[in-house]
């Protein structure tokens, strides 16, 4: 039954294209959070193997901060938090905002140097 109605839905679409078109984006305009929220959850999905909710968790764990920087999201301001895992295996070391991931990701995710970065400001500052 539902694969008629879907074949049905497919026919009126492709019969009426510009009202289909049309009744789209009205769905879109009324759905607009729902679907950013999808797109979210597909996206961590794909990319990093977690749920929204998985995300929250972490971000929770870490009292809403960047786990480098330790700013929030409303220190940040336009800078915002995102996921940093490792490129090799894929897992997720924790929530950054996005100047510190790529940060860390121009240090080549390499803690030696990493450290000698931090050691140089240490000694220059």
């Amino acid at each position: 039954m539902a694969t008629g109605s879907y074949e049905n839905t497919k026919r009126w679409m492709e019969k009426y294209p510009e009202r289909s078109k049309e009744s789209k984006k009205r769905w879109l305009l009324k759905n607009k959070e729902k679907m950013k929220s999808y797109i979210r959850d597909w996206k961590l999905k794909k990319r990093y193997g977690i749920s929204n909710e998985q995300f929250l968790s972490i971000l929770a764990e870490q009292d809403g901060r960047c786990r480098i920087c330790n700013r929030n999201k409303y220190e940040l301001g336009s800078t915002h938090l995102v996921v940093d895992h490792n490129h090799l295996t894929g897992k997720v070391r924790g929530i950054l905002c996005s100047k510190c991931n790529v940060a860390i990701g121009l240090l080549g995710d390499d803690s030696p140097t990493a450290y000698r970065a931090s050691k140089y400001l240490e000694l220059t500052n």
